[in-house]
């Protein structure tokens, strides 16, 4: 073809510069490396691939991963580069056997909805871009035991982490939080404090995060007001 390039026996599809990793067949059931010559992973490049192995490594070349580009694979951990800018809705969706921690690096700016929703994380989820938004249900039924946030972050979105039994640290917001929407931290396992920007008000219980949670949650937000 003059615009694509085929690998592994026709598995392993890229375009023709080998910039862009189009498709990876369902059944490839080895280890993958993509090459430092990709920059994009296309919508549902590796989507089902449940057989691959090892630590799916996105090289510092990579600046966009698109939607449901690994949704359901078998990798074990996944590094991101330090170059992705744009992760895509789904991207990690349901990779059950990914598990330890998740670092988003300075470079994202963007993030889909539902980006590692039903992944078996279960370390620390460190989110160190600079990102103003988390979306709805980004973080939704996750096994993350501790979460650091950027002081840049203005809103979270529905849902975010909801189900996130595993949750239990206590949780600092940086000054800038305006907005927490409906149920982001419902049925999540937090055990320690809540700390809001002094200037956080919440307006009404039923849209707040925690409203779903126990008496004994809510009487450890500080710094916020908190009507009932």
């Amino acid at each position: 073809s003059p615009y694509f390039v085929s690998e592994d026996n026709g598995k392993v599809i890229y375009n023709k510069d080998k910039t862009v990793l189009w498709q990876v067949s369902q059944d490839y059931s080895d280890e993958f490396v993509i090459p430092d010559t990709v920059t994009k992973i296309n919508d549902f490049a590796m989507y089902g691939c449940e057989n691959v192995k090892g630590i799916l490594t996105i090289p510092n070349s990579v600046t966009e991963i698109c939607q449901a580009a690994f949704y359901n694979t078998g990798f074990n951990a996944v590094t991101l580069g330090n170059n992705v800018e744009k992760i895509g809705t789904s991207a990690f969706r349901d990779c059950k056997k990914m598990t330890g921690d998740f670092v988003l690096p300075e470079s994202v700016t963007e993030l889909g909805n539902f980006i590692v929703s039903g992944s078996a994380f279960n370390g620390k989820l460190d989110i160190k871009a600079n990102i103003e938004e988390i979306p709805a249900y980004a973080f939704k039924d996750t096994k993350f035991t501790s979460l650091a946030l950027p002081n840049s972050l203005k809103k979270i979105g529905e849902q975010a982490f909801y189900g996130c039994a595993s949750l239990t640290s206590s949780i600092t917001f940086g000054n800038k939080l305006e907005i927490v929407d409906k149920y982001a931290f419902s049925k999540s396992g937090i055990a320690g404090a809540l700390v809001f920007p002094t200037s956080f008000f919440i307006k009404e219980n039923r849209y707040f995060c925690i409203c779903r949670m126990s008496e004994y949650y809510r009487n450890h937000i500080t710094r916020g007001k908190c009507n009932n």
